[in-house]
């Protein structure tokens, strides 16, 4: 369907000097807000080790061929370390 020649003028793309204010504006605040992210690995990592142990045996792998299986051991060998410092993502 096409706009009514109205429309048509708010749909234009923004100029170059708006796109960059715009980008000078928003990134500050995205500095911030990345400061903030905390991984779900650090606030559900309970709930994902439980959702490991209930797959292990009743799914496929996503990286393997055939079911999955989780290691007694827990971990399975592959840990990822976690950096708890604000802006160091």
């Amino acid at each position: 369907m096409v706009a009514p020649v109205a429309d048509r003028a708010s749909q234009r793309p923004k100029t170059v000097t708006s796109q960059r204010v715009f980008r000078a504006r928003s990134r500050p605040v995205c500095q911030q807000a990345a400061q903030n992210v905390v991984p779900a690995a650090v606030t559900a990592g309970d709930k994902i080790e439980s959702l490991r142990q209930w797959a292990s045996g009743r799914c496929l792998s996503a990286d393997r061929a055939g079911v999955y299986l989780r290691p007694e051991g827990g971990s399975g060998g592959r840990v990822r370390r976690v950096v708890r410092e604000p802006g160091v993502n």
